[in-house]
């Protein structure tokens, strides 16, 4: 209560950034916008029967859209005025309220006159923003669609995201995997490290904005030419419909059709996504496809008329998810094998923030291959899963005070900890986290029990 009182007479701080270091610095966030080769809506075409098999699924429904509402409430709202909050408010003085936006917000882009200013609004336009960020010299762009681009993109990703998960990780690229593929993506780094081998971690540059539209066009075309897409046609259908409302040029439209990001702070600067766009749930889907589809972690040729994979060094191993990359080596491996492969699609591994760890570290830094060695490397992927490669020194947290009768949510807790963790987890610095994911995720008893 003390600090949110401390916040309050505070006051707002000003978290943009300077309008003259602005223009020089959305210029390297956004590449000039180019085209593809041909006509892209001619491309496209070839898929439209993927996108007329969406017609029978339904883009929200008023159930969806409550849902959602209430999952968003304390989110803000979009540049044309539409919040969650809004949303809920209306439902609950009319109860159609959510039938009639959820029919209208359903519409196809092609109902639209698309050289009208309302097609932009709602399915190209985004409002744009620069946060400082605490330790690093430069801001962070932050996009914020319209509310109709986030609940229909959110919908029609979550139901491809099952065929995009199985095609992407068997390309190597665990993204979007299950919890099996993520504890195993976090642990076979500390399992090489431990047997003497060695670890190199990337990350990529500016992801979504690097990408090149032929390598957008290229993958999508790939993953639904495969069989992961014919196995599930209601997913690989909603996907072409996500990518045909979202990124797939539309000529006659302004600006070409392609999503626009408008700084409306610094004097209405316009700046075209030439590849995707952040707070969209169509980016993480294409970006895993876009990855996936390439030679850099497949050890085997793709399936659907995939570039051959690049030679793999014998005993080398690369996984990725979403833009971040480990490449993995065995002792005696020579330090020039040890490197970041090249981006596929565009864009570039940022060199200044890969790390090396393990035997040949300090060699793979020392021929350029990573910015520094380190002694561990601790890494996050979702899903509450944590690796923590190395020795890290962690100091003992002082004792909590002893409570005569301990909240009932705690006591379970703690059984459960207690009858399914092994005994040799309470020497381990990652004891908590472990106890945490045992006990099938406690929530909001989370903190107690890493205590």
């Amino acid at each position: 209560m003390r600090r949110s009182l401390a916040l309050i007479d505070a006051g707002p701080e000003d978290h943009t950034w300077p309008h003259a270091d602005a223009a020089s610095h959305l210029d390297t966030l956004f590449p000039p916008a180019t085209g593809v080769c041909g006509d892209e809506a001619a491309q496209w075409a070839l898929h439209g029967a993927r996108v007329g098999e969406a017609a029978d699924l339904p883009v929200i429904s008023a159930t969806t859209l409550i849902g959602w509402a209430r999952s968003h409430r304390s989110k803000g709202g979009d540049h044309l005025g539409w919040s969650a909050q809004l949303i809920l408010d209306l439902c609950r003085v009319d109860s159609d309220v959510a039938r009639l936006l959820a029919a209208f917000w359903s519409a196809s882009p092609a109902s639209y006159s698309p050289d009208h200013h309302l097609f932009a609004a709602v399915f190209r336009e985004c409002a744009g923003h620069l946060l400082r960020q605490e330790g690093k010299e430069k801001p962070r762009p932050i996009s914020a669609p319209s509310l109709c681009r986030r609940i229909r993109g959110c919908t029609d990703a979550r139901r491809a995201r099952a065929a995009v998960a199985l095609y992407a990780g068997a390309r190597g690229h665990v993204g979007l995997g299950h919890d099996g593929d993520l504890a195993a993506y976090s642990l076979w780094p500390q399992l090489v490290v431990k047997m003497g081998g060695t670890a190199l971690f990337g990350d990529r540059t500016a992801s979504y904005q690097m990408f090149s539209r032929n390598a957008i066009l290229d993958a999508s075309s790939r993953f639904l030419a495969s069989a992961e897409a014919s196995a599930r046609p209601a997913g690989a259908a909603a996907f072409a419909r996500l990518i045909s409302d979202f990124v797939v040029d539309w000529p006659s439209a302004p600006r070409g059709g392609r999503t626009t990001t408008v700084f409306r702070r610094y004097g209405d600067d316009r700046r075209v996504a030439n590849a995707l766009a952040q707070g969209c749930s169509s980016s993480p889907i294409l970006q895993t496809i876009i990855l996936a589809a390439g030679p850099v972690t497949s050890p085997t040729p793709a399936a659907g008329g995939a570039a051959a994979a690049a030679p793999h060094p014998a005993g080398i191993l690369r996984r990725g998810a979403h833009d971040d990359l480990f490449v993995t080596a065995p002792a005696h491996t020579p330090t020039a094998s040890i490197v970041l492969p090249p981006c596929f699609g565009g864009g570039s591994y940022n060199l200044a923030k890969s790390v090396a760890v393990g035997s040949a570290a300090a060699a793979v830094s020392g021929a350029g291959h990573a910015a520094r060695a380190a002694a561990y490397v601790v890494f996050w992927v979702p899903s509450r899963r944590c690796g923590c490669l190395g020795q890290r020194a962690v100091a003992p947290a002082p004792p909590c005070p002893p409570r005569s009768h301990p909240p009932p949510r705690l006591r379970r807790s703690r059984g459960r900890c207690g009858r399914r963790t092994p005994p040799r987890w309470s020497r381990h610095p990652c004891s908590p986290l472990a106890s945490c994911d045992v006990s099938r995720r406690p929530g909001p008893c989370c903190p107690r029990v890493r205590r």
